[in-house]
């Protein structure tokens, strides 16, 4: 079923990348307060061990991830709720996978159907591994946005 839908799929991929590209936030131009002359005085507050994380009642609420994949996160949920249910620690897994594959030199046809026969998320359908894809490229590997360019 992935094959039939594969082109609709990267279309779908590459309209994300798109999509991404206008939502990214974009670095001011102004310096902020913190950023101005460095403070000689020393520091009288004394540096604590950050706390440990609580359980949740979501697993994935557990995963420390850093701000780029955050927004891969956010961007895979965003445009496509029918993976908010599935564990971050998994969408992150194949997120790298997506890069893995582009950095070996395969195509975006493969990839995506990679995703598709993947074990962490046996029943992924086309456009989510499109968005999947799309994310991964936009926020994870953005080197390999030519792979779905064409």
């Amino acid at each position: 079923m992935l094959r039939r839908r594969l082109p609709a799929a990267l279309c779908a991929a590459a309209a994300l990348l798109a999509l991404t590209a206008c939502t990214a936030p974009q670095p001011s131009a102004t310096p902020s307060a913190s950023a101005a002359a460095p403070s000689t005085a020393p520091s009288a507050v004394a540096s604590t061990p950050p706390a440990a994380p609580t359980p949740s009642a979501s697993p994935s609420a557990l995963v420390t991830a850093s701000a780029t994949e955050q927004q891969y996160l956010g961007f895979v949920s965003q445009f496509s709720p029918t993976l908010a249910a599935t564990p971050q620690t998994t969408l992150l897994t194949l997120g790298r996978q997506v890069c893995d594959g582009f950095r070996r030199g395969q195509d975006a046809a493969t990839v995506s159907t990679a995703l598709g026969s993947s074990t962490l998320e046996p029943d992924l359908q086309a456009t989510d591994a499109a968005v999947i894809i799309g994310a991964a490229v936009a926020q994870l590997c953005p080197p390999y946005r030519s792979a779905l360019d064409g």
